[in-house]
């Protein structure tokens, strides 16, 4: 028991020993001499030394590479291009190695024996697509899908679940055609034999099923058969021509899908059947070759038809900047980008490094998803908005029914209908966010845009390179602000625009109109003050905080502002005082756009109202810029109600009694009429004579109505008064001036002198004139 003990302890001793002795043996080499004598001493037999310990290996050169980064570069390019060269003067030993290794896993041994399964498949193939067609097609779905079709279908909701419908159907008949021919190889053929045989049916069919699908998907967005269904419009007015674009630019893309699929395929079945991996990267990087030029060639002769489809069918003009952008450089970019996914994977194939998914068909992949996607949820949004939708198409074809049919009954001259088309042009050329919908819109094409943009850069594995570097990291967080400022600042927008709308403040003054009708409400006025604020105020924060995101100090912005904001109160007296005079003259409510005012010197209606000053146009066409400082007093003719006075100009001989009876007879015929009766407040009436003059007595009449009414309703009274009066006997007076002479005097008169008279009598004619005018200075 004792012995038992002391070899424990021993043993214990030793290894806590050594433990030391060994750590100190990694540290200092040198002691593993001292450390085997201890152990004998120890009587410690072995000894277990870390051979792994790099102390303890013999320590290699370090070489360090002197060259500078020019010569590395260059000794780089020189091993790739031997490289390159060496994988060129491959392609003879591959198309060798391919044709053995065909014999080699033909069932039969001849390389024959896939040509035939290929035509036994699409002989198949072919029996199944007319099988379908005859029975699928025509007899099964054709008749129910044509019945679901309308004629002039809009937009997303009508148009989207027809192409949709359209799809499945063919995705149906895509499976069918599949079992049609795979029953008749079964029946004919019988059951493969070999696992190649299995593997080359399966990729013939998958490329068949792949081939067609990725056609249906073009077919459903181009819809080159369907052209009351096509979303996508390639000119603004010519469907025939859209429909021409549509189906080349369908065969195009038909033919580069079926290329690139067979190609890829291929290789991944050579692959399959064993070929090397030179052999297998050389076949490859051809067919790849061919792609890219295919697609570049694609690029080329369909510039124009998919510039038109970025522009949505609209004029350069009529379009976004986006859009103009967009339409302007996607075709070099497009090529660039094929010539260097193609000059990658060749970089990859040569230098035998991992290769990932093809870039070119990755690119097909991604904006085919991005378009589909975005089709789904554009008719989402349109499916939320539908109801203010139609309504607001409702609104526009009474809008236009009004134009066509002016309420006087008159057709529209020549200059208003050039006028006309001017405005409805101008507005096109705006692209302007006008609706919920259209933000919405806006917003999903964005999120699409961004959505393919960070999947082309996963593609290209370039995520990384971006995180690692602080500066663009940082830049996801400020496009992120900009990103909700946008959003927040149309969003605020459109909803005070359709409040200003609600409140009647889109007022739309009509050329030569003479003005005087009520305004808009005080709210609408004001509504486009605060607005404005508003939105200075969503952008200078969005700035803010995109600049603190950015690593920007705003504190001495603010310093800066402040003393700005202080020069201003003491350089700019005039500035301040129209700011708080027009805040005043709108809190009192003194005027509202839309409104007639008079200011002495000038006077019009308010067209536009701003911090500073307003914007009057004269009924002649003239605007006048206000500043609320220079305002003095104010009339407002379009409040509540307005009296209109008319004078008359009779002959002395005139039945005042008569008169009178007359114009009652005439305002009760008015108040009855459909048209302008209800626009009279009070009825016309005669008020009797009110002034005699040298040749003339003068009558006047007088009506009451709403503000801007009275000028349509003046026309109408003069014209039945002259009617009436010509009916009744009753003479107008004409202004005259009368030169009496003595008797007998005429005839002594010479002629200067009658000319000396005359001149006298017309100079006194124009006083008169000049004073009629001048009391009443109305010249609408």
């Amino acid at each position: 028991m004792q012995r038992l003990i002391s070899l424990v302890t021993v043993l214990v001793m030793s290894f806590l020993f050594l433990g030391a002795t060994v750590n100190a043996a990694e540290n200092d080499p040198t002691a593993l001499d001292d450390i085997i004598q201890a152990a004998n001493r120890a009587g410690v037999q072995v000894i277990v030394v870390n051979p792994n310990n790099p102390a303890l290996q013999p320590q290699q050169p370090i070489v360090v590479d002197q060259r500078s980064d020019l010569a590395k570069f260059r000794a780089d390019s020189d091993q790739f291009r031997n490289a390159a060269q060496a994988f060129i003067l491959l392609l003879p030993e591959a198309k060798i190695e391919m044709l053995s290794i065909l014999r080699t896993s033909s069932p039969d041994g001849s390389i024959f024996f896939y040509f035939k399964m290929v035509i036994y498949s699409l002989l198949f193939f072919g029996v199944g697509y007319v099988f379908t067609r005859e029975v699928y097609g025509k007899r099964m779905v054709g008749p129910w899908f044509i019945a679901k079709q309308i004629s002039d279908p809009i937009g997303y909701c009508e148009k989207l679940p027809i192409l949709v419908t359209r799809f499945l159907l063919g995705v149906g008949g895509i499976l069918l055609i599949m079992l049609v021919a795979y029953i008749l190889d079964s029946i004919i053929n019988g059951k493969a034999k070999t696992d190649t045989e299995m593997l080359t049916i399966g990729y013939i069919y998958f490329g068949f099923a792949m081939i067609n699908l990725v056609s249906l998907l073009w077919r459903m967005i181009l819809s080159p058969f369907l052209p009351d269904y096509r979303i996508p419009m390639f000119h603004p007015d010519n469907i025939q021509i859209c429909t021409i674009a549509a189906k080349k630019l369908y065969l195009w893309l038909w033919i580069g899908a079926t290329m690139g699929i067979s190609f890829n395929l291929l290789v991944s079945w050579l692959g399959e059947l064993g070929v090397s991996s030179t052999i297998y990267g050389v076949m490859n990087l051809y067919l790849t070759g061919i792609s890219a030029l295919y697609s570049i060639a694609l690029v080329i002769f369909n510039r124009s038809i998919l510039s038109g489809a970025i522009l949505q069918g609209k004029s350069i003009r009529e379009s976004s900047i986006p859009a103009k952008i967009t339409a302007k450089f996607w075709a070099p970019f497009a090529v660039g980008y094929f010539i260097v996914a193609w000059l990658d994977l060749a970089y990859d194939l040569i230098n035998e490094n991992e290769t990932r998914l093809p870039l070119i068909a990755s690119a097909y992949i991604i904006i085919l998803s991005v378009i589909v996607v975005y089709a789904l949820v554009s008719y989402v949004i349109e499916q939320f908005f539908q109801r203010k939708r139609r309504v607001h198409q409702h609104q526009s074809a009474q809008h236009s029914a009004e134009l066509l049919s002016p309420a006087d009954g008159q057709p529209l001259l020549e200059g208003e209908e050039i006028l006309s088309s001017q405005t409805r042009e101008s507005e096109m050329a705006q692209s302007s966010i006008l609706t919920f919908e259209d933000l919405a819109t806006r917003v999903a094409s964005m999120l699409a845009f961004v959505a393919g943009f960070y999947a082309l850069l996963s593609v290209w594995n370039v995520g990384d390179v971006f995180e690692n570097n602080t500066l663009i990291s940082n830049s996801y967080d400020v496009i992120f602000i900009l990103f909700v400022g946008y959003i927040t600042y149309n969003f605020f927008k459109i909803w005070i625009d359709n409040k200003i709308a609600a409140e009647g403040g889109g007022i739309e003054l009509t050329p030569g109109d003479e003005g005087g009708a009520g305004g808009a409400s005080r709210l609408a006025t004001l509504l486009p003050l605060f607005r404005n604020f508003l939105l200075v105020l969503i952008f200078v924060c969005v700035t803010l905080i995109a600049l603190t995101e950015m690593g920007i100090n705003v504190a001495p912005l603010f310093a800066g502002a402040g003393v700005v904001g202080l020069a201003i109160g003491f350089g700019a007296q005039t500035l301040v005082r129209d700011v708080f005079s027009g805040a005043f003259f709108l809190f009192d409510d003194a005027f509202r756009k839309g409104e007639y005012i008079d200011l002495g010197e000038v006077k019009g209606t308010v067209e536009k109202v701003s911090v500073r000053s307003f914007q009057l146009r004269h009924h002649l066409g003239r605007l006048h810029t206000v500043p609320f400082g220079e305002i003095k007093f104010l009339t407002n003719y379009s409040r509540d109600w307005v009296m209109m006075k008319l004078p008359l100009r009779v002959t002395y001989d005139t039945d005042i009694e008569k008169v009178r009876k007359l114009v009652k007879k005439l305002g009760q015929r008015l108040l009855e009429d459909p048209e302008i009766g209800p626009q009279f407040l009070q009825p016309l009436k005669s008020q009797g004579v009110i002034e005699m003059q040298d040749s003339a007595m003068i009558i006047r009449v007088k009506f009451m109505t709403k503000p801007g009414d009275q000028w349509v309703i003046r026309k109408t009274v003069y014209a039945q008064l002259r009617e009436l009066f010509i009916q009744e006997g009753i003479k107008f007076a004409h202004r005259e001036v009368t030169v009496r002479l003595a008797d007998n005097q005429l005839d002594q008169l010479s002629v200067k002198q009658k000319q000396q008279l005359a001149g006298a009598a017309a100079l006194t004619a124009e006083e008169l004139l000049n004073e009629d005018n001048q009391g009443n200075s109305d010249d609408r």
